[in-house]
């Protein structure tokens, strides 16, 4: 310190010496130029040396106040010598200016220079870009502005040279004169202002543009180096070092460099990470080294095998595997689309990555043949070359967050453009100071000319300017575009992108300012501003200020200025008005900034006086606000296993061991140790800055060095010697540290705190190189629960737990950590010896050791209770005496002695019987508040909000989130504030927009509430005075009940001490209802299922037996209906939640509670702390005893039994009278329909004979639907079975003709006849025993169908099983199979496609003809050329169709003109065919039409198979496979030139033809006949022999040699009839009659292209008939127009055809008296 004020006091005299120098010589008459420039020259030297060492002094100044009183003193000095500077320049202005020379002063001596002529010499334009404006002045200065020419002239050359924003910047200044100097101003002012121009350097190195890939070419490199050196000399000629930011940049630029250049950059720069000097001296030498490698490297023409840099794929790499035209994955080879796999799905971006690499899939298609680089195929969201899949901007939210490695590059893990890096500056103010933003009060202009005022903050920490939704609603600015924007909230490490509108807005208080910003939502939450001091006032005036800050204020941000326009508006003159606040000149007026400081009276101190403003662009997401609740879940949510995970811990099982002190660890590592880098420098950056932070507060770091110091000598840390002898073998890593201060601790108020997830130089930190490992904790609650089970509660904690496990030698160095010594100041490097805190991995290796060491332990209550209730390192337990809690606490300790261990910090609620082992007695267990003495649990919650602030929905949630109370003891407390929050929900406000006034109150009622609560206590323990296993006749009960607002469940558990009964309420949940509206029963049945769930966790958390009587207690009558029946009578949303009831709780457990005795009452309104600490109810439980008697009321059971009583005399009238029916179940078509139509009439009947006290209203109960169905059952059974029901009546049984004896059918108490079966002692329901009897007709018609669509059309068998669960129809299998076979929505999913018989051949496929006289054609590819890189070539297939001969043919595209020269091609070396066939591609179509220009004498006939039907070409399609299988096992993986595919084409050619078209038998060598027979004569793979004729031949030779030409052939034609033709198959089994659609159909129209609920309907308008007469192709009409579609692509939907058969079957079959259904049959489905 005094040193450098030595050397600032040195600087000073020389600087008064230079000034005093400069002054006297402007008082001097005479003055020549040199003199003048030298004295000027010589102060500004002066005056940066003097600037250098005041910056040295203020580094040293700690205090504040003190650093800017030296300013202030410091900073008057150096305002005066400026002052004499700025005098000298005006008086030698004259003196300074340049001398024009004339253009005639050129003498005759500079004539001889004229003579060589140079280049003309164009400026460059300049656009705006503030890196390029100061060469392009110096241009400018050098070439117009030192000549001797007009300003006008020269104002001309300047806009000629302006562009873009550039010239925007002078737009309106007339070409004068006087202009051209504002215009230069305002230029140098905007783009030439020097801290704007580093600024600008800066960000383009840290946004430096580097290629994508992991090889770069030099030339990319030069490119990199060239764009470094060019920013690094512009920063050196501002004065800005490459020290002051290599630091930062070096990393950056090493993470972009290809990975063998930062190899050998990691082998020479260790200790080199910041320093950007030797990066730059690197790369130049490294670029040197490659471009001379490349000098010598063989041409590329030479080295063909060689693997090129962007590798061609091979030439078959692209060709499918069939030429089917079904979609089939590259990944898991299944019949569906690779964008559409399951495992790609559900993957992450990674695995996908991964996947699709392995399988050799592009990118961007997901196609095999080529790469990325080499497809047209673009991203539908964000455009770039990738598949949707692959796109992070598609992507939504796993997992969240759950998906990105941390150990990605760092290149990947940048934000785009446009992020906000920075929220706008934070005024949270000291303990004793206020502070002051940069705010304005502006006045935005309307399009329409209205005038609006506004508040504005400017901000340098944003980049980017906003406005907030709310003042473009009122000043409807002029729309620009929109955008995207990737925000990243305070702590969030992944950016965000949303869209965003951008206006113009123009401001009234600035001439000619504009400027365009970004709609948010909310700019920040409302802040309020104490006035600034009066004396800091006064010195600025009468200067205008931009906003009142004389006066509280309380500021609503409007609009939020940033960077892009934030120096347009300062102007740069600042006053500092004290040591805190300091002003600044702005478009706007003086803005006033800083802290000032205040009193601290009592109101203050309760006053918040700045809050945070951070920019919020939107609130949390939804999944956040969902885990908020996650509390609500603990204990009743199983945790997912995870199989990952649990081969950690047998990892871990396998490499710990015990050297009889303690235990040692290995660190679980994930593989990515290797790459896991030394950061010194990071580390040691990190120290000295924490040096300066504990330097202003000496009793922390004597504390801290204390702290640090005692690790050292317990021996859990060494000090590291770095030396060749002792190497290390593992990774290196550097862990930074800081010191925590926690005053409530007993033992540590200070303790160290290490950084494991510090990023080295490439972005990886140790923790993403380590497993976390599986959870091996138990469940919390269950531990709290558990302890409230003792007399004597007993708890502790192990001493510095991670600190006790040793760490394997060869890990160690992986947590190495600096010191700085106090004294000397050298810094140390030590290692951890145990596990450190901070680490991920520690608290797995923590409980995984605990847990091996307690297995190794003999069974003892001891060992028991550490393994269930050791939680971390807190120790939970109890006993039921004190002579027992004694015996258990010396056991456990010795326990954990045997591992190394202490356990310390014991309590317990009897310390007076375990006096002398007790340290502490109140405090926190798990988070909760705990009374030892009183043995009571308390409430403290922390949360103290300011009496002013203003409230919004985000402080809502975040006072909702930090109220902790894990066992629901305090749940209708904090159901009222759950339910003030959703009603703001509702509302659609803003995070941070503040809430109406009844909200504000409501929330500062609850808020009040919290001091109330904190004298609320609640015994800790269940029993009075006896210990829990003295207790008898333990009961759990749980009680659940449901409002509009929420539901909710509580568990209390009642047993008998002494001889009376007593109840203590255990836990409780409760959740807000859904925002979407659900009817009050269903949210009565959710909070039964909350309720089953939550006594099942209860009875498993207090390990009590599967005996324990449990009842559930529901004032819901709906409710306990439905859980009581059968689920699946009811609808799915019911049946699941029934069905999960009845598997937790069996249904003989529920009761019906009053609703005033409910406690769960409690929960779903919410009360006040006042009214819930007043409720008996809630601790102590109802009046059990009243309950146990209690019974339904009277009302309740005389409705159900007024409807038994209706159905019994329904009955009797039926049976009395055989021709009166109560409905007619005829005229219904709907089971649904039908029963609610006669339970309404029930309704009506029996509130007609009731009293209107006793009338039912509302929905129907399921009672009623149940009386219903029986009414219908007994209707349906009296018109089928009369005989039978009337012997039943009378006692006998059925007689021996009738249908129904072998069922041996008896009446229940409903008069019911039901099967007797032999299923009585059986544990099923009664309906499952004795199911009811109904005749197969309408009725059984209509319960068939309407349980078909309440199992979601359920199959026939899965149909059945429900059917008889509850009822016997004869014939029943038969009427599922009608009713699955009439639903059109089955057989529109489940229909088969319409088939016929194979079709004869052709004839002229049969006939003898010349060789290809009938083709067919087809494509085949594309394939790739390594001489013609990207381009796409296809094979075009001609083949016989009578003697299956081939021709192949190599085309450059499918375009027409290619197909035209290939058939041309083909037509000179084989003759013009008579007949072509192929499919309906385009090509083929266009070719047909235009071979009559070609072949005007003998046009071939073409004929096109039907459209999307490729077997009906499989004559072609089969050899397009042989051809594709020859050229991949030819070719393989080699990337062929296009003259070598050629002749592999040619070669396969003659392969293929050289095939035998007979069997072949080997024993019975006979001629064998191949399609080269017809076209050579011989095989092509044979020899021609030159016959050896004597000249001349004769013509008796000739005649000789073509007859024997003749009768080779007629001997193929003979082999080809014989046994070609005869072995030809003579029916295809595949081809079998299915369906026979006729005009008018409706059809289905397969697509095997999309999902088969996508397929289009359609109408048969035309069918067409093959050769054999039947139908073959038909034309359907559907909604995008007519097509023609071959039979087997259709499904017929016609129901009345496939019932034919079905009425027929159900006439013949035996029948039990029922009435004829004579109605025709009819379509139905589920709509």
């Amino acid at each position: 310190m005094d040193k450098a004020k030595k050397s600032r006091s040195s600087a000073k005299s020389w600087l008064t010496r230079a000034a005093n120098a400069l002054r006297q010589l402007t008082k001097e008459e005479r003055v020549t130029k040199i003199a003048a420039d030298a004295a000027l020259k010589e102060l500004e030297s002066r005056l940066a040396a003097f600037d250098a060492a005041q910056m040295g002094v203020e580094d040293f100044l700690v205090d504040e106040d003190e650093r800017d009183k030296d300013i202030d003193e410091n900073g008057s000095y150096r305002d005066g010598v400026v002052a004499v500077r700025t005098a000298a320049l005006e008086a030698f202005e004259t003196l300074l200016q340049p001398v024009a020379r004339p253009p005639s002063s050129i003498t005759s001596t500079d004539s001889s220079l004229m003579t060589a002529k140079l280049p003309k010499v164009s400026l460059p334009k300049f656009n705006g870009n503030v890196t390029e404006f100061s060469s392009f002045w110096d241009q400018f200065q050098a070439h117009v502005e030192r000549n001797d020419i007009a300003d006008v002239t020269k104002f001309t050359y300047l806009m000629s040279l302006l562009e873009g924003d550039a010239k925007a910047c002078v737009r309106g200044l007339a070409v004068t004169a006087p202009n051209y100097q504002k215009a230069c101003q305002q230029l140098k002012e905007r783009f030439g202002r020097k801290e704007r121009v580093i600024f600008a350097h800066l960000q383009a190195l840290l946004t430096l543009p580097v290629p994508q890939g992991t090889r770069k070419s030099t030339k990319e490199l030069w490119k990199l180096m060239d764009e470094l050196q060019c920013h690094v000399r512009s920063l050196e000629t501002l004065g800005i070092d490459g020290k002051q930011y290599g630091v930062v940049l070096t990393p950056i630029i090493l993470s972009r460099l290809p990975e063998d250049v930062r190899m050998e950059w990691a082998r020479t720069g260790v200790k080199k990470e910041g320093d950007l000097e030797y990066l730059l001296k690197f790369l130049m030498t490294e670029i040197e080294r490659r471009e001379r490698s490349e000098t010598f490297a063989v041409p590329p023409a030479k080295q063909r095998r060689i693997e090129p840099e962007n590798p061609q794929p091979p030439t078959t790499s692209a060709l499918p595997a069939t030429s089917t035209s079904r979609p089939c994955c590259a990944v898991c080879n299944k019949m569906h689309a690779t964008a559409k796999c399951w495992q790609l799905t559900r993957a992450s971006m990674e695995d996908r990555r991964d996947r699709l690499r392995k399988a050799g899939l592009c990118f961007a298609c997901l196609e095999r043949g080529h790469y990325v680089k080499a497809c047209k195929k673009r991203c539908p969201g964000c455009g770039k070359g990738h598949h949707r899949l692959l796109c992070v901007a598609m992507e939504q939210p796993r997992d969240v967050a759950a998906e990105t490695p941390r150990s990605a590059p760092q290149e990947k893990q940048q934000p785009p453009p446009d992020t906000v890096f920075t929220a706008p500056s934070s005024a949270v103010a000291s303990k004793y100071r206020n502070a002051s933003l940069q705010t304005a009060l502006v006045t935005v202009i309307a399009p329409d000319g209205r005038r609006i005022k506004a508040t504005a903050l400017l901000d340098s920490g944003a980049d980017r300017s906003y406005v907030s939704h709310a003042l473009v609603q009122k000043v409807r600015p002029r729309f620009v575009g929109r955008g995207r924007l990737s925000y990243a909230p305070f702590g969030s490490g992944k950016p965000t992108p949303i869209d965003y509108s951008m206006y113009e807005f123009c401001f009234d208080n600035v001439s000619s300012f504009a400027c365009t910003l970004c709609e948010v939502p909310t700019v920040c939450a409302p802040i309020r501003r104490q006035a600034i001091p009066l004396e800091a006032l006064q010195k600025l005036q009468p200067r205008p200020l931009s906003d009142d800050f004389a006066n509280d204020r309380q500021l609503v941000i409007d609009i939020l200025i940033g960077l892009d326009y934030y120096w347009e508006i300062m102007s740069g003159n600042s006053a500092r008005l004290s040591p805190g606040l300091v002003a600044q000149q702005s478009k706007f007026g003086w803005v006033i900034s800083g802290s000032f400081p205040t009193t601290m009276t009592s109101d203050v101190k309760n006053k918040v006086r700045n809050g945070p403003a951070m920019l919020c662009i939107n609130g949390p997401s939804e999944s956040l606000v969902r885990s908020m609740w996650d509390l609500d879940g603990i204990g009743i949510s199983p945790d997912e296993p995870r199989s990952k995970e649990q081969v950690v811990y047998e990892e871990f099982r396998q490499k710990v061991s015990f050297d009889g002190e303690r235990y040692e660890v290995s660190l679980p590592w994930n593989g990515k140790e290797r790459e896991l880098l030394d950061n010194r420098t990071a580390a040691e950056m990190r120290l000295a800055s924490l040096k300066r932070k504990l330097s202003r507060e000496p009793s922390l770091d004597e504390d801290y060095s204390r702290a640090l110091n005692e690790l050292e000598s317990l021996g859990m840390v060494e000090c590291v010697h770095e030396s060749p002898a002792n190497s290390h073998s593992g990774p290196v890593f550097y862990m930074p540290h800081r010191p925590v201060v926690k005053q409530t601790s007993a033992t540590t108020k200070v303790r160290p705190v290490f950084d494991a997830s510090a990023r080295g130089c490439n972005g990886l930190s140790l923790n993403d190189c380590l497993h976390a490992g599986p959870s091996l904790l138990p469940s919390l609650v269950d531990v709290m629960l558990r302890f409230r089970r003792h007399a004597v509660a007993l708890t502790a904690d192990i001493k510095k737990a991670f600190l006790q496990i040793r760490v394997h030698p060869d890990d160690r160095d992986a947590h190495r950590f600096l010191v700085s010594d106090r004294e000397s100041g050298a810094v140390r490097v030590l290692r951890f010896e145990r596990v450190p805190f901070g680490n991920k991995a520690s608290p797995f290796l923590l409980n995984a050791t605990v847990r091996h060491h307690l297995s190794l332990q003999s069974p003892s209550p001891a060992v028991n209770e550490l393994k269930e209730n050791l939680y971390v390192d807190d120790w939970l337990s109890g006993a039921d005496s004190a002579e027992e809690a004694k015996e258990l606490l010396t056991d456990a300790r010795a326990i954990m002695a045997r591992a190394g261990m202490e356990l310390v910090k014991w309590r317990s609620s009897n310390a007076r019987d375990l006096l002398g082992l007790i340290d502490e007695t109140s405090g926190m267990i798990l988070g909760v508040q705990w009374d030892s003495e009183t043995d009571c649990f308390r409430f403290d919650s922390g949360i103290d909000v300011p009496s002013d602030i203003v409230p919004t929905k985000r402080i809502v949630l975040s006072c909702i989130a930090r109220f902790y109370d894990p066992l629901g003891l305090a749940t209708p407390f904090v159901m009222e504030a759950k339910i003030i929050f959703q009603n703001i929900w509702r509302t659609g406000i803003a995070w941070d927009e503040a809430l109406s006034v009844d909200q504000s109150d409501q929330f500062a009622s609850w808020i009040g509430g919290l001091q109330i609560l904190r004298t609320w206590q609640i015994p800790r323990r269940f029993s009075m005075a006896l210990g829990w296993s003295q207790l008898q006749l333990i009961e759990l009960h749980m009680f659940c009940d449901a409002s509009e607002s929420g539901y909710g469940a509580v568990v209390y558990v009642r047993y008998v001490e002494g001889g009376v009964h007593y109840a203590r309420m255990v836990t409780s949940r409760a959740r807000v209802a859904p925002l979407k509206s659900v009817t009050l029963p269903r949210l009565e049945l959710l909070a039964a299922l909350l309720g089953s769930r939550l006594i099942v966790a209860v009875r498993h958390a207090l390990r009590l037996s599967a005996e324990t009587p449990m009842f559930c207690w529901s004032d819901s009558m709906v409710t306990l209906g439905w859980i009581k029946g059968s689920p699946s009578r009811w609808k799915q949303f019911i049946a699941n939640r029934v069905t999960e009831i009845q598997d937790h709780v069996d249904p003989s457990c529920w009761r019906h509670v009053p609703g005033l005795q409910n406690p769960a009452d409690l929960l779903t309104r919410g009360v006040s702390a006042a009214a819930l600490m007043r409720d008996p109810r809630w601790i102590n439980g109802p009046d059990f005893d009243a309950l146990m008697a209690y019974e339904p009321p009277v009302e309740t059971a005389a409705v159900v039994h007024t409807l038994d009583e209706l159905c019994l005399t329904s009955t009797s009238i039926i049976v009395n009278d055989s021709s009166r029916h109560l409905i007619d179940i005829e005229r219904f078509s709907s089971y649904g329909k039908l029963s609610r139509t006669l339970a309404w009439v029930m309704r009506f009947v029996d509130n007609c004979r009731s009293a209107a006290a006793d009338r039912r209203i509302g929905a129907l109960h399921a009672d009623e639907l149940r009386a219903a169905e029986r009414l219908l059952c007994m209707q349906v059974q009296h018109a089928s079975y009369r005989d039978e029901l009337h012997r039943l009546h009378r006692g006998l049984p059925v007689s021996k003709q009738s249908p129904l004896l072998a069922l041996t059918p008896f009446l229940d108490e409903h008069g019911l006849m039901r099967v007797k079966g032999r299923l009585q002692e059986s544990s099923l329901t009664y309906d499952e025993k004795h199911p009811v009897i109904v005749p197969n007709g309408h009725f059984a018609l209509l319960l068939v169908r309407g349980l078909h669509l309440t199992l979601k059309h359920a199959g026939v068998s899965s149909l059945i099983a429900h059917v008889r669960a509850s009822f016997c129809v004869p014939g029943l299998r038969r009427l599922v199979k009608r009713v699955k076979r009439e639903c059109v929505r089955c057989k529109r999913f489940d229909s088969r496609p319409c088939n016929q018989a194979v079709a004869p051949m052709p004839a002229a496929r049969i006939t003898q003809a010349p060789p290809f006289s009938v083709v067919g054609l087809d494509y085949a590819g594309p394939l790739y050329c390594a001489d013609c890189p990207g381009k796409k070539f296809y094979v075009l297939l001609i083949t016989c169709a009578v003697v299956r001969a081939v021709h192949l043919e190599l085309t450059s595209s499918l375009s027409l003109d290619e197909f035209l020269f290939a058939f041309k091609r083909f037509c000179a070396r084989r003759g013009v065919p008579s007949i072509v066939y192929s499919d309906n591609a385009r090509t083929f179509k266009g070719a047909a039409s235009r071979l009559a220009e070609y072949f005007p004498s003998s046009v071939p006939k073409w004929r096109f198979i039907a459209p999307v039907s490729p077997w009906w070409g499989g004559w072609w399609e089969r050899l397009v496979r042989s051809v594709k299988s020859s050229m991949k096992k030819s070719v393989g993986r080699r990337s062929l030139t296009k003259v070598e595919l050629e002749t592999v084409l040619t070669q396969i050619e003659a392969c293929i033809n050289s095939r035998p078209l007979t069997y072949v038998d080997v024993e019975e060598p006979e001629f064998i006949l191949t399609p080269a027979h017809f076209l050579l004569g011989k095989l092509c793979n044979v020899r021609t022999e030159v016959l050896d004729l004597e000249s001349p031949v004769s013509t008796v030779e000739l005649d000789a040699l073509f007859g024997d030409k003749a009768e080779r052939l007629a001997h193929f034609w003979k082999l080809w009839s014989d046994h070609y033709l005869k072995d030809l198959p003579p029916l295809v089994s595949r081809f079998k009659t299915q369906g026979a659609p006729q005009v008018g159909s409706v059809v289905i129209v397969r697509d095997d292209a999309t999902p088969r609920y996508k397929w289009p309907l359609g109408i048969v308008e035309e069918t067409y008939r093959g050769r054999d007469g039947l139908i073959r192709t038909l034309k359907v009409r559907t909604q995008k127009g007519s097509i023609v579609r071959a039979i087997q692509n259709l499904h017929d939907l016609e129901i009345s055809r496939s019932n034919e058969v079905s009425e027929s079957e159900g006439n013949s079959s035996v029948q039990t008296r029922p009435r004829r259904n004579t109605r025709p049959p009819q379509r139905y489905c589920s709509e």
